[in-house]
């Protein structure tokens, strides 16, 4: 089987949605790894982080953007909840994991 891939993610037909955030990718494949990986990774980051500063946090959407840019390699398109591309710029937010 063909794997397809698409490499303008804006036109991809593979997407993930969490909380309201459209996570695009470039293959099937990638998709599916983060859609396997995505609650894991959450519960195991918000561990980390909880315990690195001793207080709760609410980071889903960060640690998604951070296993997102992990997986994807072919680009960036994330969309948040009011249809808006998510910035590529949010990378200082990325330093407290």
């Amino acid at each position: 089987m063909k794997s397809n891939v698409c490499y303008n993610l804006n036109k991809s037909e593979y997407y993930t949605e969490y909380k309201g955030y459209k996570f695009y990718f470039s293959s099937y494949f990638n998709d599916q790894r983060f859609k396997s990986k995505l609650l894991e990774t959450i519960e195991k980051e918000t561990l980390k982080l909880n315990a690195k500063y001793r207080t709760t946090f609410n980071a889903d959407i960060v640690i998604a953007l951070y296993l997102y840019r992990l997986i994807e390699k072919r680009g960036f398109y994330v969309v948040d909840y009011k249809g808006f591309p998510v910035r590529k710029d949010y990378e200082f937010v990325m330093e407290l994991l």
